[in-house]
């Protein structure tokens, strides 16, 4: 008679110990869409903010894009679990070297920009195409519009958080 309770004790703790396991599942899969929805919202906002542009040979920030910059500074503050990556391009006027160190000086000019604004220096990762990567049919050797060429002089945002 001795065996009953304790059989009737192990088995109420192997199911507690199920039913707390279940629960912890539940907790981590709403968890998990909770962060799911998060990055979705903070990668919305950033898409939102758009594209910087520059003009054709510099890598000077204008006014318009430094607006855009606080918006995203604003995000980064707000969201301090993301980090950014900074994608910068060229048209593909000149010649390959220069542009490649041309969109090498756009990126450091954002990162240097979101420094100044207090993003740390950890949370920003550069990456310069050149010519390379252009986002319509101006490639080398064909002619196109002022304003086809401006489109691929261009900083582009990706955030991301591990």
């Amino acid at each position: 008679m001795k065996v009953k309770p304790f059989f009737l004790f192990v088995w109420s703790f192997t199911l507690f110990n199920s039913c707390i396991s279940t629960q912890n599942s539940v907790l981590t899969n709403k968890s998990s869409r909770i962060q799911q929805d998060a990055h979705s919202i903070v990668k919305e906002k950033v898409s939102k903010i758009g594209n910087i542009y520059f003009d054709s040979g510099s890598f000077e920030l204008t006014n318009r894009s430094k607006s855009k910059l606080n918006q995203l500074v604003k995000i980064l503050d707000e969201n301090p679990i993301f980090e950014v990556l900074v994608l910068a391009h060229t048209d593909t006027k000149g010649n390959e070297s220069y542009n490649s160190e041309l969109s090498k000086k756009r990126a450091e000019i954002v990162k240097l920009f979101l420094l100044k604004k207090g993003v740390l220096k950890n949370r920003i990762y550069l990456e310069a195409f050149g010519e390379t990567k252009p986002i319509n049919k101006c490639s080398k050797n064909v002619i196109c519009a002022a304003s086809l060429q401006q489109e691929n002089r261009r900083v582009e945002f990706v955030v991301f958080s591990d």
